[in-house]
């Protein structure tokens, strides 16, 4: 099954065994954040705008409900690091919340990495391609925006870092002295995407938390919680699946990084991504049944 219809199908079922009236389902896993600085600037109002078209916001739905398998995973982390929830918004301009995105530059995944962007968070070879992984690649982005942010001291940049490259930002900073996204971005010294990516970003964080006002989410959705098993190098997800009585589709749609759909056979352990509540059945299977 393509992923896209895979998930789509999780939400789907989840929808039916969890549904409840409540108007906007983001605001009950997490509070509404709007902390990054600059919603109130014109570019940001601008890009609000054009959401609010009746064209626009069925996109910004879409991909809502594509991002909410993974939803509670990035917002984990991004809590755990102590960064601004409004991160979460770069996959979901980035890769529209597919795990298997791929750019007409060759980036890939879930946060758009190209292969000289992978190191050290990340490893690709004949066996894996960690950037297909939302787990490993959530990891992967999160540090990559803190290290932006410890070179450029703010979250605004940090991020226009993550769409121009790091190089691209400390240049315009030196040549101009400016220390503000805006006004970099208004003096013409960034490139025209990125000064498009900060609006969007902000945009797009604004108009998805209040889609169940909007009357495009009205259903509250249960969240995946998703962890990590350690599994000997060379098993198959396939059996882990038949040992273990659950869906292969899932399995495999959480660790599209494996290529061959088996650990690597050179590692002699492996983790792999599996919803929580599975995770001690595998394990009793991995460690006594396998």
């Amino acid at each position: 099954m393509k992923p896209l219809l895979l998930l789509f199908g999780i939400v789907f079922l989840q929808t039916i065994l969890f549904s409840s009236p409540l108007p906007d389902p983001w605001t009950r896993s997490h509070p509404p954040s709007l902390g990054l600085p600059g919603l109130n600037e014109p570019e940001v109002q601008e890009v609000i705008g054009e959401y609010y078209q009746p064209n626009r916001l069925p996109w910004i739905a879409r991909v809502y409900t594509q991002s909410m398998a993974l939803r509670t995973h990035i917002m984990d982390r991004l809590s755990f690091y102590q960064v601004p929830p409004e991160l979460f918004f770069i996959p979901f301009i980035e890769s529209e919340f597919n795990v298997i995105a791929r750019s007409r530059s060759n980036a890939m995944g879930l946060w758009q990495f190209v292969d000289n962007s992978m190191a050290p968070w990340m490893v690709k070879n004949e066996f894996k391609d960690e950037r297909l992984s939302f787990y490993q690649s959530t990891e992967a982005g999160i540090l990559k925006l803190i290290d932006n942010y410890r070179v450029l001291g703010d979250w605004l940049l940090a991020a226009a870092a993550y769409n121009a490259g790091l190089g691209t930002l400390r240049r315009a900073m030196e040549r101009t002295g400016l220390r503000d996204f805006w006004s970099l971005s208004r003096a013409g010294e960034l490139p025209i995407e990125t000064q498009r990516y900060i609006p969007k970003l902000l945009a797009t964080a604004a108009v998805a938390q209040q889609l169940g006002r909007l009357g495009k989410v009205p259903q509250w959705v249960e969240p995946i919680h998703w962890t990590q098993i350690m599994v000997p190098g060379g098993t198959s997800l396939a059996s882990i699946a038949q040992g273990t009585s659950t869906s292969t589709a899932l399995l495999v749609f959480a660790n599209r990084h494996l290529l061959q759909g088996t650990t690597p056979p050179n590692e002699l352990f492996y983790p792999v991504t599996v919803p929580i509540p599975w995770a001690r059945t595998m394990e009793s299977y991995i460690n006594f049944g396998h």
